[in-house]
């Protein structure tokens, strides 16, 4: 978050390293991803592109009315939030009653689940071979125990 304030326009060491760049754990990196996230909309500060529709909108519901279902909110509230995957707004009591998951736990089922979802794109086949001869050389090539 520093970095956002800053106005930083590269963040290192921000996408699931741990001990210092020594390891990357996917988990880490599908929780990193998701707090960059909402670093990113935070960093793109507030918008008065539609102050003026705001403005009508708060003069047409006006004292004692509510927003939740004027045209303008209706409108523009998608874009206004970022609805968190992994991280939770669960009171304890629901938390509980959905099984406890930390959220540890949260980033492992969802670096399952795109593991197991995904497809590797098409390839030629004479590339595929190509790249398989490669790789096969390097190894060779390459000490064994760091292979």
């Amino acid at each position: 978050m520093s970095g956002a304030t800053a106005t930083s326009n590269l963040f290192l060491h921000a996408g699931g390293w741990d001990e210092a760049g020594l390891v990357c754990c996917m988990g880490k990196f599908v929780a990193d991803a998701e707090q960059n996230l909402l670093i990113a909309k935070y960093a793109q500060g507030i918008s008065f592109d539609y102050f003026d529709e705001a403005l009508e909108a708060v003069r047409r519901v006006g004292p004692g009315g509510h927003y939740l279902g004027d045209a303008f909110t209706l409108k523009r509230f998608k874009d206004a939030f970022i609805a968190p995957e992994i991280l939770d707004y669960l009171s304890y009591e629901q938390w509980k009653a959905r099984g406890s998951k930390d959220m540890a736990q949260r980033c492992r089922e969802k670096v399952k689940a795109v593991l197991e979802s995904y497809e590797p794109p098409p390839m030629d086949a004479a590339v595929r071979e190509e790249l398989d001869a490669f790789v096969a050389k390097r190894q060779d090539e390459i000490s064994p125990s760091i292979a």
